[in-house]
């Protein structure tokens, strides 16, 4: 686990990445940004990671798989393989290595690797208990002399066969796809859940961070159940409610533009939902003023 200070967990942040934090000198656990203060930046005392994401697959949950912007040349990794676990370093310039991080296939830790193994079995009925940790790709793939070029390319490595396998499957590309499926599923579920509980309207707004890397239609059912919470923490009050029932009653333009003043004038927590009433009864105005004959003014 890599510990950043708090300029790279802040770009780390804004960048979409989850932080967690805890004091300095790794005594307690990390925790969630949100259990913090929105100062925790700017405080000393702090240290901070990168939350890891995870994927559920065949119901093993397991940590996604580290992406080669993630790694450092030399960083420990374990590549997930068919019959086994392989430890090796990253290496930029070795093909086999990178290949295997690039299509999914490495883990920071054993322990992950494993699980990530046993659900590929798993999703194609295999159980996979006794799984086998060895090192490998320690060396740079070398020139081999001309007399031992042949046997060589009659005899490929089981690494090769497997990664050529990988890049000729579509069976390996629809395992992702569903594992990142299963990911936005599960984060959604959790997050619409703490939306429904969130105790306070700072906290309920903080689970939109979680989303920065969502598309506009994936992040709509967490704004909602958002919304849903913002109005149980902030019910209308008798003021409010007057104001919305002025706003209906409102029968030209000129008399909704002057209701629009007192919008803005009220909490910014309820004035999306003022302004809704203000453009619903905006669009009854006019549709009743078009409907109107010349002779009904005279």
């Amino acid at each position: 686990m890599n510990i950043l200070n708090s300029n790279e967990a802040y770009t780390a942040m804004m960048a979409g990445k989850n932080i967690l934090c805890r004091a300095a000198g790794g005594i307690l656990e990390f925790d969630d940004l949100d259990r913090f203060p929105a100062t925790i930046f700017a405080k000393d005392g702090y240290e901070f990671c990168i939350k890891r994401e995870t994927l559920t697959l065949a119901e093993i949950q397991f940590t996604k798989p580290v992406e080669p912007h993630d790694l450092e040349s030399g960083q420990e990794i374990f590549i997930v393989m068919p019959t086994c676990i392989l430890r090796t370093q990253y290496d930029s310039e070795h093909g086999d290595i990178c290949l295997s991080v690039a299509n999914g296939f490495a883990q920071l830790d054993e322990e992950n690797a494993k699980l990530q193994l046993q659900a590929f079995g798993k999703t194609f009925g295999n159980m996979i208990t006794d799984i086998e940790v060895k090192d490998g790709f320690n060396d740079k793939p070398k020139k081999r002399a001309a007399r031992s070029k042949k046997v060589e390319e009659q005899k490929p490595t089981v690494v090769q066969s497997v990664i050529n396998s990988i890049e000729n499957s579509l069976v390996a590309e629809s395992m992702i796809e569903k594992a990142q499926d299963t990911q936005y599923r599960n984060l959604l579920n959790e997050l619409i859940e703490r939306a429904s509980l969130a105790r306070t309207v700072i906290e309920a707004n903080a689970l939109y961070k979680y989303t920065a890397q969502w598309t506009d239609e994936q992040r709509k059912p967490l704004i909602d159940a958002i919304h849903k919470r913002l109005a149980e923490l902030n019910p209308p009050e008798k003021s409010e409610s007057s104001l919305m029932c002025r706003i209906n009653n409102c029968q030209t333009l000129e008399e909704l533009d002057s209701k629009v003043i007192e919008v803005q004038q009220c909490d910014p927590v309820i004035q999306d939902r003022l302004m809704s009433y203000v453009n619903q009864r905006r669009t009854e105005i006019s549709l009743a003023a078009d409907d109107r004959m010349p002779w009904d003014d005279e």
